[in-house]
């Protein structure tokens, strides 16, 4: 069977956040699921690929930047994953550059506006697997 909906991943400590999302992507069609501990999220990652990872910027447990580097380091995906970083951080594009992360969510978001650019890096993603800012 062909899978047409793409699938997100949604990494936050936040839960009313995760439940918003996790209504919106399903409303549209996606095939979502939610972690709100990174450590949960790897271990989905396992036997469940996504096309593109949700990511908030800080975690208690388990950051970003550890996320992307055991992600990274797993080898366990068989793909690359496009990430988008999630945060409230004043200094989002200074994070996401040292991260190479594929494209920064500002919170508080516009859910449209989320939409049009998780669309985009699939799609990019789709194209080109080698990009960096992938899991």
């Amino acid at each position: 069977m062909v899978r047409t909906a793409p699938r997100v991943l949604v990494v936050d400590d936040d839960l009313p956040i995760c439940e918003l999302l996790e209504l919106a992507f399903t409303d549209e069609g996606w095939d979502v699921q939610v972690r709100t501990r990174g450590q949960d999220a790897l271990d989905l990652l396992r036997r469940w690929t996504a096309d593109v990872i949700l990511l908030d910027l800080r975690m208690p447990e388990m950051d970003a930047e550890a996320f992307l580097s055991r992600c990274l380091g797993r080898g366990s995906v068989g793909r690359a994953i496009p990430v988008l970083l999630l945060s409230a951080s004043s200094n989002l594009s200074d994070h996401a550059a040292r991260l190479g992360v594929s494209a920064v969510v500002a919170k508080p978001f516009d859910v449209d506006a989320l939409f049009t650019t998780i669309r985009q890096v699939v799609a990019e993603g789709r194209d080109d697997r080698a990009l960096s800012g992938r899991c």
